[in-house]
């Protein structure tokens, strides 16, 4: 079967405008490859999932798959590189002037509720489990998990500064158990078969308003 693209290295005479559009498709192709494969994860698991289902669920070739990428290994890279570019967007919200405070807990709720939303808690738990046999796959996602962690340990260390947090806390293991509980609140959803409603909310933010408040001062 011919390649659709020249090795990797090889020069092309196409102008400007024809690559640029070219990479566009390209690129796009990826995307739904990536969605088809995250579709066949949550209902039938990394493992169940062959390569021949990630190409029918995309409508390509079997061939043309494997023009993009080589294995599912190279498909969930792809996912972590997806999920590195949402966390990014995330830490931008961390570094928000303001009350930290406020700051953790309007994250908190937004991650909260992307974390939940259209099988994501699934599929976490899905590569949590190959990310536990494969050391790759966990280093992949590890990488972004402390690039949140380090984005939110910042806003803590901030809000120490101003007062705003307890700072007897250790700013580090904080953020990750602020993620922890997040997660943890998320993957429930699973379970229940139902996104977490307006209690669980309210519940998590009242929790970390009052677990990152400096103590109240005592009088004698």
């Amino acid at each position: 079967m011919p390649k659709e693209n020249p090795p990797r290295g090889f020069p092309t005479k196409t102008r400007r405008g024809e690559k640029t559009s070219r990479d566009g498709k390209t690129a796009l192709r990826r995307l739904e490859i990536v969605a088809a494969a995250v579709d066949c994860f949550l209902r039938k698991g990394f493992h169940q999932t062959s390569m021949r289902d990630i190409s029918s669920g995309a409508g390509v070739s079997l061939g043309n798959l494997y023009n993009h990428f080589e294995n599912k290994e190279a498909l969930v890279f792809a996912i972590a590189e997806a999920e590195a570019a949402e966390l990014t967007e995330a830490s931008l919200l961390l570094a928000a002037t303001g009350n930290a405070i406020e700051v953790v807990a309007g994250f908190a709720a937004q991650y909260l509720q992307a974390a939940a939303a259209d099988g994501g808690a699934a599929l976490m738990v899905e590569i949590a489990a190959e990310a536990g046999r494969n050391p790759r796959v966990a280093a992949r996602f590890l990488d972004n998990r402390r690039a949140l962690a380090a984005a939110l340990a910042a806003c803590l260390a901030r809000g120490i500064e101003a007062g705003e947090v307890d700072a007897t806390l250790d700013t580090a293991e904080a953020a990750e158990l602020v993620i922890d509980l997040v997660e943890g609140v998320a993957t429930r959803s699973i379970l229940t078969a139902a996104r977490p409603g307006r209690a669980a909310v309210q519940a998590l933010d009242a929790l970390l308003r009052k677990s990152l408040a400096p103590p109240p001062q005592t009088t004698h």
